[in-house]
């Protein structure tokens, strides 16, 4: 499949099973715009939409709050935004700066079933 984006850095492809996106590479402050952008097609749609960071290397603060932030709307959307795969670096992160509680954020225990 074509990825959606890919800057070298960062490469976005769409999964449709479960439905969401997988992302390849590291997220920065640089890049983050495009992953925001990837996100915004899935707003409005029901259920859940998965972030598949199996081949994450890294991600900054603004990545993590495009993710927080897409969280909370898919959350006010009655649905929810499913991290899966996470290192358990990011995992640790996400717990060290309270952003695990995010409403509509859920972190996958295991990886992407895709």
């Amino acid at each position: 499949m074509n990825p959606a984006y890919d800057d070298g850095q960062l490469r976005i492809t769409t999964t449709l099973d479960p439905p969401g996106l997988r992302l390849h590479g590291v997220v920065h402050s640089l890049n983050s715009v495009a992953l925001q952008r990837e996100l915004t097609p899935g707003a409005g749609r029901r259920g859940d939409l998965t972030i598949d960071a199996t081949r994450l290397d890294h991600i900054d603060v603004t990545g993590l709050r495009v993710l927080a932030s897409t969280a909370h709307r898919r959350s006010s959307e009655g649905g929810r935004l499913v991290l899966a795969g996470l290192s358990p670096h990011l995992r640790q992160l996400l717990v060290l700066l309270g952003w695990d509680s995010t409403p509509g954020l859920h972190l996958n225990e295991g990886g992407a079933d895709t």
